[in-house]
């Protein structure tokens, strides 16, 4: 973490706002303790389990994940989250972070297993998904297993809950933090939208950002196909929050597929 008296004037783009505002706010640790723990009871492999980032972004799940004794490749098309990732390694040879299309990587390693978290397949045009499941499938080693979740708003918008506008307020490391979001839905195309607005205060600076995020979805039955139909023979889809069966409350769906 940036010392916190010099925090507001490390924050000059969106990418900064997201990795040492947002980032720390979230509970990194444990999606990486639930993903240990479902790869240590589906992935069996000694010595050293191989594992794949997909979209990796700032490395702070492959960082953590490293620790359980995982040696990990994380992929992102963007050179500037590579080169973050790449900043906190410290010297350490694992993970290894690439920048490359997930659609068009190659890589001579099998994989034993691969996780893309935070709706990370929701930013892949919908047309490339299919292209994206097929080439991860390729890089697993038979009955290697994909672990993910996507954002699903449907229900929400079913039962009166979806908010086309939101504001949020809150203060980190000294700066007053506050997000606003206008969300719309296409459910012809599938697809999200928010357009959000970050405003950061201190006692003497004052600093805003903008991010336009679109995100694709799916509904589950087309995600089981599809996953059938690019590489993987068995598929569990169930909800992100509870990991119980999808039901008309559920706001994300967890995915685990095994080739």
């Amino acid at each position: 973490m940036l010392n916190k008296t010099k925090l507001i004037d490390e924050i000059n783009n969106i990418d900064d706002v997201q990795e040492h505002i947002l980032s720390p706010q979230l509970n990194t640790q444990q999606q990486c303790d639930y993903l240990h723990h479902l790869f240590s009871k589906f992935v069996n492999s000694e010595p050293t389990t191989k594992l794949l980032d997909v979209g990796c972004g700032y490395g702070r799940h492959a960082l953590i994940l490293s620790e359980f004794n995982y040696d990990i490749t994380g992929v992102d098309l963007s050179e500037s989250a590579i080169s973050r990732a790449e900043s906190k390694l410290e010297g350490r040879a694992n993970p290894t972070f690439i920048v490359d299309n997930i659609a068009s990587f190659k890589s001579d390693t099998l994989f034993d297993g691969a996780y893309a978290h935070n709706s990370v397949l929701c930013y892949v045009d919908s047309e490339l998904a299919p292209t994206v499941l097929q080439n991860i499938s390729d890089h697993l080693k038979p009955k290697g297993i994909f672990i993910f979740d996507y954002y699903y708003p449907i229900n929400l918008l079913a039962q009166g809950d979806y908010l086309h506008d939101i504001e949020h307020a809150s203060s980190f490391e000294g700066i007053d933090l506050s997000i606003n979001i206008k969300n719309s839905i296409d459910t012809e195309v599938q697809q999200h939208t928010s357009d959000i607005h970050y405003l950061l205060k201190t006692q003497d600076q004052e600093k805003s950002f903008t991010l336009k995020d679109t995100l694709h979805y799916w509904e589950p039955e087309e995600m089981h196909e599809m996953l059938l139909n690019n590489g993987f023979s068995r598929v569990l889809l169930v909800d992100r929050e509870t990991k119980q069966a999808i039901s008309p409350t559920t706001k994300g769906i967890l995915v685990l597929a095994e080739k």
